[in-house]
């Protein structure tokens, strides 16, 4: 990557959202939540459904449906106020931990599918010589998977937990 480094506001907010749109597209969402997620990050107070519409320049039906999501997730959250009828969004305090989650769901949704192909290549006996060499290989490349697989879990557990005590640091 050889870009010229953020010289502008704009610059940074635009280089944030850039890259919160790709990732949060990688997690299944559409590149709107990005923008809107980068929105919620730079903001000093909660927005609307209606400010986050005209800053983007999308309807205010495009924002609630990915809202409603990124509520559900626990990537914001409503923040009601007395002052009128509408709802106000902020990042959630779990932001940072969904991440983790996403994560470590995806971790052992792999974990499972490994675990499941050793166990199935495990009882296996009518192969030819090819196949035979073919699976010991597999089945070994399998174990070294599962195994940092498993290191993964445990440091995301571990993360999970220093995560916790450093929030409460830096608050």
């Amino acid at each position: 990557m050889n870009h010229l480094p953020p010289q502008t506001y704009s610059d940074i907010m635009q280089l944030v959202s850039n890259h919160m749109s790709l990732n949060l597209e990688h997690e299944g969402y559409s590149p709107l939540v990005g923008k809107i997620f980068t929105l919620l990050l730079f903001a000093t107070e909660p927005l609307s459904i209606q400010e986050m519409a005209e800053r983007l320049g999308v309807t205010k039906a495009a924002i609630s449906v990915h809202i409603r999501a990124m509520e559900r997730n626990d990537l914001c959250s409503k923040r009601p106020t007395s002052s009128d009828r509408k709802n106000y969004y902020t990042l959630s305090d779990g932001y940072n931990m969904a991440w983790i989650r996403s994560f470590q769901d995806k971790l052992k949704q792999s974990h499972e599918v490994v675990q499941t192909a050793l166990e199935a290549s495990g009882s296996l006996t009518d192969m030819t010589a090819v196949e035979r060499d073919s699976l010991k290989q597999f089945r070994q490349r399998c174990k070294e998977i599962s195994e940092i697989q498993q290191l993964m879990m445990a440091s995301l557990r571990q993360l999970h937990q220093d995560w916790q005590e450093a929030r409460m640091r830096l608050r």
